[in-house]
């Protein structure tokens, strides 16, 4: 009895002691005289290595924002677990972590009394939960250990799915500085790392990596910004939830846009609605790093400009506060940081917005000289002709300058919450182009969120100023913030706004991007393909002869031909752009929103004439073989590939996408619904024949590269095919896609015995082989 006694008293005393322990610290007992304190609205309370940080009883379930964002090294990523949080209590010793997600409400229209129902219906999701530490020294508060968090990572700030900060050294990482400001804490902490990388040879090697982050949590105010419903009009990006208010009979999904909270002040209200532009209460601040090299500088800040123009349409002045200011070289609420950079081939963009209102609260640009060095080669094949200063020095710096400028604007649509408006390229005619008046006005494209950064259409003799040739702000851009970002007085002038918007005007148009439409695609200009690439192949007809006379006369004298070789491949890879440009206008379809009084229309085919046209397009600048203007014996020395075999790795890709079941089937479709005003698959077929086989005529032998594409028709239909096997079920594009396989199998049988030249019927014979080899030998 004695023994079960002491051993009672042991567990009792044994768990005291864990509860002593677990239970948190009053004030006095944790806090120490040599302790570091940082006072604000976050307390800080250093201990040598140890940060403490309180929460005070008054932020317990209000919105919190916090941002993991790497200021300094070879990465501009935000942490992906930035965003809204709430310090909730959990048990005595612990605090929840939400994470604000958004999927039901009740909005005041219908079913207000779902809205209690919901609420307790829902349970919070807690996404983690932290120890308390201490007991702060105001009632209430309370106090938790980032130490780790701030070293090592961890939820708040999580880079996990980023390696080269997913297990950083906490003996070599720690906290630089801490910054209380605007209800904010920032830390400034190194984190550094060491990891394994196998070279060439299997030779292991350490590769170091150091990053600088900020590391913040800000209290943000009480009152959530009034979202706006998505329309399909307009491309934003969106939140979205179920609402249980908007119909009094059913849930409807609800689509709010992101944006900036922008709104009037009370004193000018009166003002704004008589149309006069006004300040807004909270403008957004713009942070223009300081390393950004002074030569580029006003270039950003011209783009910003642009878009205070498309910000009056919203009855907006002064929108954006840039600053280059250190002190504002914190990623914060109502900031947008613009970075330089180690950034290559994109800018780098990133937003962080509110689950629940689609509240823009920050966001980050990070841009670098790379990205205009990426764009020369392309502005030399497009506007050399027309832009003397790329063709005397092609590292003009104001060229890079008007470059970066068309970066940072494209970009900024991105972080003003816009969808990119791919159709923005074709709401012109070439002609229009063409015209300095048009251009003048409208600019080259409706929309700088296109992704077509310049002017390849118009030529030498237009004589378009260079300041005319790099794309701006335009019309739609206009269109989409002042609907975005108006305050609007009733939900009436919001229609009203939208009704305005008129579907046969091009340039006020969206359309949603998809990967077959002709319509959207990235690199596409003007409403005719066609004209618009052979507009665009002119310039390189003209500058490709001369290219070794006009690089030996830039600075330097490229005597390694290295900018030679660079130029060579700029213009195939362009020459491939445009033949591309027009190859998706066959089979090419698109879809557009229907709404009523707007569209009618929920499919747009290309015409029958179009699709002939930028077939005849593809024989005449492809399928015949390489132009004599593309020959160049230098260019074949340097790249190792004649121009050949470039093309036909060109003619490659183009047949492949026109035996694709994508195409055939769209053709299908549109036989169905227009009837003989449509472009078919069976005349695409009479086309390929015509132009790869002759016709299968008997008589004609087919030249060195005719034969080239004959092999690759032949291995390309096989692959087809195979891929689309009729045992599965027949469907319209497989079924004509296997029709014509049969049809060009019984004349590649006909032509093997009956060409009348012999080595043409040998060739026919090894090109029936292959088919029976790869496809008929194989079980269906």
């Amino acid at each position: 009895m004695k023994h079960i006694i002491r051993i009672t008293l042991a567990a009792i005393v044994m768990y005291s002691k864990l509860y002593a322990a677990e239970r948190p610290l009053s004030f006095d007992k944790f806090y120490k005289a040599s302790m570091k304190i940082t006072p604000g609205t976050f307390t800080i309370y250093q201990d040598n290595d140890k940060y403490y940080m309180e929460i005070p009883a008054q932020i317990l379930e209000k919105d919190v924002l916090v941002i993991g964002d790497i200021t300094q090294g070879y990465s501009s990523l935000i942490a992906p677990s930035s965003g809204v949080i709430k310090f909730s209590q959990g048990d005595s010793s612990h605090l929840n972590i939400i994470r604000q997600e958004y999927k039901e409400a009740v909005s005041p229209s219908y079913n207000q009394e779902m809205e209690p129902l919901v609420r307790l219906s829902n349970l919070v999701p807690v996404s983690f939960v932290v120890k308390i530490e201490a007991y702060g020294k105001a009632p209430g508060s309370v106090i938790i250990d980032l130490s780790r968090q701030l070293r090592e990572g961890g939820q708040f700030f999580s880079f996990r799915d980023f390696n080269a900060l997913s297990r950083p050294d906490p003996e070599r990482s720690g906290v630089q500085t801490i910054k209380a400001a605007n209800d904010a804490v920032t830390f400034t902490v190194l984190r550094t790392q060491t990891d394994q990388s196998t070279q060439g040879g299997g030779k292991k090697m350490e590769i170091a990596s150091a990053f600088l982050l900020h590391l913040t949590f800000q209290l943000l105010h009480d009152e959530q910004m009034q979202g706006r419903e998505s329309d399909p009009r307009i491309g934003f990006s969106t939140v979205a939830f179920n609402d249980f208010g908007k119909s009094p009979y059913s849930v409807k999904n609800v689509k709010l846009i992101r944006k900036w909270n922008l709104s009037v002040k009370p004193a000018d209200t009166t003002a704004y609605q008589n149309g006069v532009l006004v300040a807004p209460a909270n403008p957004i601040t713009v942070y223009i790093d300081r390393n950004m090299p002074s030569l580029f500088v006003p270039y950003v800040e011209q783009a910003i400009r642009q878009w205070e123009k498309a910000f009056a349409a919203a009855g907006f002045r002064n929108v954006f506060q840039i600053s280059r200011n250190e002190e504002d070289n914190r990623l914060l609420y109502g900031k947008l940081l613009i970075k330089w950079g180690s950034v290559y081939n994109n800018a780098d963009q990133s937003v962080i917005a509110d689950p629940r209102s689609g509240e823009i609260l920050a966001a980050k640009l990070t841009i670098s000289e790379h990205l205009a060095d990426n764009l020369l080669p392309w502005y030399f094949v497009a506007c050399g002709l027309k832009d003397q200063r790329v063709i005397s020095n092609f590292n003009n710096l104001q060229v890079k300058g008007e470059l970066l400028e068309w970066v940072t604007a494209n970009a900024m649509g991105e972080l003003l919450g816009m969808e990119n408006n791919y159709s923005g390229s074709n709401a012109f005619s070439t002609s229009q182009l063409r015209n300095t008046s048009w251009v003048k006005t409208h600019g080259l494209t409706s929309s700088v969120t296109d992704a077509i950064p310049f002017n390849y259409v118009a030529q030498p003799a237009d004589q378009l100023p260079v300041n005319t040739l790099i794309a701006h702000v335009g019309a739609y851009d206009s269109l989409a913030i002042g609907w975005a970002y108006k305050c609007f007085r009733n939900e009436q002038e919001t229609k009203q706004y939208l009704s305005n918007i008129s579907y046969s005007n091009t340039a006020l148009r969206y359309v949603p991007q998809e990967n077959n439409d002709p319509f959207t695609q990235r690199l596409d200009l003007a409403a005719d393909a066609v004209n618009a690439s052979t507009l665009g192949i002119k310039h390189i007809a003209t500058l490709y002869p001369q290219l070794e006379s006009i690089t030996a006369a830039m600075p330097g004298g490229d005597q390694d031909w290295a900018l030679f070789d660079e130029l060579s491949k700029a213009m195939l890879k362009t020459y491939d752009g445009y033949l591309k440009n027009v190859l998706w206008h066959i089979g090419g379809q698109s879809e557009r929103p229907v709404l009523r009084n707007y569209n009618d229309t929920p499919v747009v085919y290309v015409s029958k004439k179009e699709q002939q046209q930028a077939f005849n397009f593809l024989e005449q600048y492809l399928f015949n073989g390489v132009p004599a203007f593309m020959k160049n014996k230098r260019a074949i020395r340097l790249k190792g590939e004649t121009m050949d075999e470039a093309f036909q790795r060109m003619a490659d890709a183009i047949i492949a996408r026109l035996l694709n079941t994508d195409v055939l089937a769209s053709l299908v479709a549109a036989e169905n619904t227009m009837g003989n005003k449509a472009f078919t698959a069976a005349e695409l077929f009479t086309l390929l024949d015509k132009t790869v086989f002759y016709n299968f005529s008997t008589t004609i032998i087919p030249d060195a590269h005719h034969v080239s594409l004959q092999r690759s028709m032949v291995s390309q239909l096989i692959q087809a095919v195979s891929k689309n096997a009729i045992t599965s079920g027949l469907n319209g594009a497989n079924e004509v896609l296997h029709v014509y396989f049969v049809h060009t199998l019984k004349n590649i049988d006909r032509m093997s015995k009956t060409h009348t030249d012999s080595t043409t019927r040998t060739r026919y014979q090894l090109l029936k082989q292959d088919i029976e080899k790869e496809y008929l030998m194989k079980p269906l």
